[in-house]
């Protein structure tokens, strides 16, 4: 998927749970938009985990059946009614919906790349690597630990 939709997507799903929460969105970075990707999924992932966590403890404290929910049978025992059940299903289903917009969140995440500060493939100028200016830990033959054409390996 071009990263075009992955920001397109991130920014959706961010902005639907943030406006369901009311919360300002983050400012994302113009100078870069791979870091602009990650801020908005960020953003998303930590909303997504908000309300998985807002639903769970809704389910938690809605187990306990309120007034009404319980009758009385004539043995003197009692039973839950059919409401109690409803509820809590849709309790219930708010958190497998929580689950589920986490798991979009991180596969926006999976699909993104992996240096939050790449900007695409870094070349080291003709003229420095002539001089012998060439990045920390590189030789000439291009990548760390490969011997050259010119040298013999050991």
């Amino acid at each position: 998927m071009p990263r075009s939709h992955h920001l397109a997507l991130a920014g959706a799903l961010g902005a639907a749970l943030l406006g369901a929460l009311g919360a300002p969105a983050l400012a994302a970075s113009d100078d870069n938009p791979v870091v602009a990707e990650w801020a908005a999924v960020d953003q998303a992932i930590g909303q997504a985990q908000h309300n998985l966590a807002a639903a769970r403890q809704a389910l938690k404290e809605g187990r306990t059946p309120l007034p009404g929910e319980r009758r009385g049978n004539v043995n003197g025992s009692s039973r839950l009614t059919p409401a109690y059940f409803d509820r809590v299903a849709a309790l219930e289903q708010k958190v497998a919906e929580a689950r589920q917009q986490l798991g979009q969140a991180y596969a926006l995440r999976r699909d993104l790349p992996e240096d939050r500060n790449y900007q695409g493939p870094v070349q080291t100028p003709p003229a420095r690597a002539q001089r012998g200016h060439l990045p920390a830990g590189q030789t000439p033959a291009g990548q760390a630990g490969q011997p050259s054409a010119t040298q013999t390996p050991r």
